[in-house]
C-alpha cells in the first residue's frame, strides 16, 4: 500500500490541487456564451451537417464534431445533469495537468519529480485559465489533450535508448488532430523541435551534425502535417459572420509591426490583466472565506511540506543541467509565444489573452517557462534559492483564491441570467411569433456583458418544438449592445419591417415593429411602460425605446403547456416578490384581479415584510384590491 500510495502521490496531489481549485465547478449550472449559442443552433439544426455547416465557415470543423456531441449528450440527458458541462471541463483541465506532469518528469530525467509536480500545479492555478465565460469550451480543452497526449508520446518514442516507432506514428496522428482542430496548434508544432532537440542533447556530448539531422528527422512528419494544414488555411476563405476575417498583415513592415504590438498586447493581459481581474473578483466577494485560506495552505503542503526530506533545487548530484534548463524555458516560451500569434496574425478583430481560445493553448508553455526560470534563477544565490518557494506558494495562493472568485462569478452570472429569463416566463405564458426584445440595465445589473446569450435563451424558452421558424423566431439584446447594424442612427432601423445581418451562424433577423421594451433594475425585470427611470442609457433613448413598443406581443391566455426546452434555463428559482410581482402582472393581464389577490394573501401567508418592497411592485396588487372592491385595503396598501 505504501509503495502504491509513494507511486501516484503526486498524481494525488495533483487531483487534490484541482480539487481545491476548481472543484466548485462540479455543483454549477447553467452555460455562457457560445455554449448558450451552439446549443440554440443545435435545437434549431435538423442534421449533423445543418450543425457543422458554421463551423466549417470558420474552419474548426472538429471544434463542431465535439460540441455537437456534447450537446446532443445534453439532450439526451434532458437537463437532468445540470452540472454536466462543468463537470467534464474539470475532469478534462485536470487530465491535462496530469498528462503535463508526465511530460516534464519524462523529460528532467531524474529522481526528484518536484520540477514536474510544480508545472502541473502553476497550469492548474494559472490566471490565463480564470475566465469561464469561455472556459467551458469544452472542445478547446479536448484539442489541448490531444497536442499534450501527441508530446508524451513524442518524449515516450525518442527518450527511450530504443525508438519506439508505434508511440511516434500516434504522436503524429495526435497532433494532426489537434492542429485540425484550431489553427493555433498548427504554429505549436514550430517548437516541437526544440523539444525533440532537448531529448537528443540532454547530457550528450560531440557528433552535432548528426544531432541535427536527428533533430530533423523526428521533426519533419510534424512540420509536414504542418505546413500543408497552413497552405490548407492560408486557402481557404471564411463565410458568413467571419468573411474576410484572415486577412494576413504580416507580409508588410506595417504588417509586422501591429503583430508584434497585438502580441505584446496578448502577453500584458495574460501576465497582468488577469491577475488584475482576479483580484478584482476577490474585492467583489463579501468576505474571503476561510476555505480559500485552508485550501491555499493545503495546497502548499501538499507540495512542499510533503517533500520536506528534498530541497526546492535538486542535489549536485541530481540537479538538471543549466544548458538543458535553458533550453527547457525557451521551449516553454516558444509554445506560450506561438500560442498567441495566430490570431495576432490574421485576426483583424483580436481578442487578447484573456478572453480568447488562444489562452487556453498559451497557458501550457506558461508554467514550463515559469518554473524552468525557477530553477535557473535559483542557482544565482542562496537567498534567491530560499525565496522562491514563497514566490511558488504565493502564486499558488492567488491562484486559488482568484479561482474560487471566478467561479462565484460565474454563479452570480447564471443566477442573474436565469432570474430575467424566469422573470421573463412568469410575466409572459406565452409570446407571439417574431417577437423582439430590448432590455437596458445598468452594467452593475448586467454581468457578462448579458447580450450575447440572450437571444438563445428566449428562444429556447418558448420553443415548442424543434422546428426552426419557433427556434429562431424571437429576438432580444440589451440595450447598449443594440442595432449595431447602423452605428450612426439605431434609430432609423424602426422604420424597417425587418433587419437582417450575418452571424458566423447563419442569417440573423429581427422585427422592430414587434418590440417588447424592457429594463431591469434592482432585480426586476419592467415591461413597456412601467420603466420610469433609466437603467443604463440616456432617458430619451429609453423613451423612445417604450414610444415604439408593441403593446400585444404577450400572451396571456396561454392554452399551451409543453415547452420542453424550458429545462436548459435551469430550476426554478425560489418564488420570491419578484415571482408575486411578474404573476400578478400576467394575471392582471388576463383581467384575473380576483386571482391577483389570492396571490397577495399567499405571499402575506409566506411572511413578506411590504416596508421592504419597493412601492412600484405592490401597483398590480393595488389595482387588483380596487378592481375587486376591496378600496380600503386598496387603499391601505397604497399609503405603505
Amino acid at each position: 500500500m505504501t509503495m502504491l500510495f509513494n507511486k501516484y502521490r503526486d498524481a494525488a496531489v495533483i487531483v487534490i490541487l484541482s480539487l481545491l481549485c476548481w472543484g466548485r465547478l462540479i455543483g454549477l449550472e447553467g452555460m455562457w456564451q457560445d455554449d448558450w449559442a451552439w446549443t440554440w443552433h443545435y435545437f434549431g439544426s435538423s442534421s449533423l451537417s445543418e450543425f457543422i455547416e458554421p463551423f466549417k465557415n470558420m474552419g474548426h470543423i472538429i471544434v463542431g464534431y465535439i460540441d455537437y456531441a456534447l450537446v446532443m449528450m445534453l439532450d439526451v440527458l434532458s437537463g437532468k445533469a445540470p452540472g454536466m458541462w462543468h463537470t467534464a471541463m474539470f475532469l478534462v483541465h485536470t487530465l491535462n495537468a496530469l498528462v503535463l506532469y508526465y511530460i516534464i518528469k519524462l523529460i528532467c530525467n531524474n529522481n526528484n519529480t518536484l520540477p514536474a509536480l510544480c508545472v502541473a500545479a502553476l497550469y492548474l492555478v494559472s490566471p490565463a485559465v480564470n475566465n469561464l465565460y469561455l472556459m467551458v469550451q469544452i472542445s478547446y480543452e479536448l484539442l489541448v489533450f490531444f497536442y499534450l497526449l501527441s508530446l508524451l508520446l513524442t518524449v515516450i518514442a525518442v527518450k527511450t535508448v530504443r525508438f519506439r516507432a508505434i508511440y511516434y506514428l500516434l504522436s503524429v496522428c495526435f497532433a494532426a488532430i489537434s492542429m485540425s482542430g484550431l489553427e493555433s496548434f498548427i504554429a505549436l508544432e514550430f517548437s516541437r523541435p526544440l523539444l525533440i532537440c532537448y531529448l537528443l542533447t540532454e547530457g550528450k556530448k560531440g557528433n552535432l551534425p548528426l544531432r541535427f539531422k536527428n533533430i530533423f528527422l523526428f521533426s519533419a512528419p510534424f512540420l509536414a502535417v504542418a505546413f500543408v494544414l497552413i497552405i490548407k488555411r492560408l486557402s481557404f476563405v471564411p463565410e458568413g459572420g467571419y468573411t474576410g476575417y484572415n486577412e494576413l498583415q504580416i507580409f508588410s513592415l506595417e504588417g509586422i509591426v501591429d503583430t508584434l504590438g497585438l502580441l505584446l498586447l496578448s502577453l500584458k493581459h495574460l501576465f497582468i490583466q488577469s491577475w488584475k481581474l482576479g483580484i478584482k473578483r476577490i474585492d467583489n466577494l463579501s468576505v474571503i472565506s476561510i476555505f480559500f485560506i485552508l485550501a491555499a495552505m493545503g495546497a502548499y503542503a501538499g507540495l512542499f511540506i510533503i517533500r520536506k526530506s528534498r530541497v526546492f533545487i535538486a542535489s549536485e548530484t541530481d540537479r538538471i543541467e543549466k544548458k538543458n534548463l535553458k533550453l527547457l524555458a525557451l521551449y516553454g516560451a516558444a509554445i506560450l509565444l506561438l500560442g498567441l500569434l495566430p490570431y495576432n496574425v490574421v485576426g483583424k478583430y483580436p481578442v487578447y489573452g484573456l478572453d480568447s481560445r488562444h489562452a487556453t493553448i498559451a497557458k501550457v508553455g506558461y508554467p514550463i517557462f515559469a518554473i524552468s526560470l525557477f530553477y535557473l534563477t535559483a542557482t544565482w544565490s542562496i537567498r534567491i534559492k530560499k525565496a522562491l518557494p514563497l514566490i511558488f506558494g504565493a502564486l499558488l495562493f492567488a491562484g486559488l483564491v482568484s479561482s474560487h472568485a471566478t467561479i462565484d462569478q460565474a454563479r452570480q452570472d447564471w443566477e442573474h441570467q436565469r432570474s430575467i429569463w424566469w422573470q421573463f416566463i412568469w410575466r409572459a405564458p406565452d409570446i407571439k411569433p417574431n417577437t423582439f426584445m430590448i432590455i437596458d440595465m445598468p452594467w452593475s445589473e448586467a454581468p457578462g456583458g448579458g447580450s450575447y446569450v440572450l437571444p438563445p435563451a428566449m428562444n429556447l424558452a418558448y420553443a415548442s418544438s424543434r422546428d426552426k421558424t419557433e427556434i429562431f423566431s424571437h429576438y432580444a439584446y440589451e440595450l447598449r449592445n443594440a442595432f449595431r447594424t447602423d452605428e450612426t442612427n439605431y434609430r432609423a432601423i424602426y422604420d424597417k419591417d425587418v433587419v437582417e445581418f450575418q452571424s458566423y451562424r447563419g442569417l440573423m433577423r429581427f422585427y422592430p415593429k414587434n418590440l417588447i421594451a424592457a429594463s431591469y433594475q434592482d432585480g426586476y425585470l419592467y415591461i413597456n411602460d412601467e420603466i420610469k427611470e433609466p437603467g443604463y442609457s440616456e432617458w430619451s433613448d429609453v423613451e423612445f425605446m417604450i414610444s415604439n413598443a408593441a403593446r400585444d406581443r404577450i400572451t396571456y391566455e396561454d392554452t399551451r403547456s409543453n415547452f420542453p426546452y424550458r429545462w436548459i434555463l435551469g430550476p426554478e428559482p425560489e418564488h420570491d416578490w419578484r415571482y408575486y410581482y411578474q404573476k400578478a402582472n400576467a394575471l392582471s393581464g388576463r383581467n384575473d384581479y380576483h386571482e391577483v389577490v389570492r396571490l397577495f394573501d399567499e405571499a402575506q401567508k409566506a411572511g413578506y415584510d411590504l416596508s421592504t418592497i419597493l412601492p412600484q411592485n405592490l401597483m398590480p396588487f393595488i389595482k387588483a384590491f380596487y378592481m375587486t372592491g376591496d378600496v380600503n385595503k386598496g387603499g391601505h396598501l397604497f399609503d405603505k
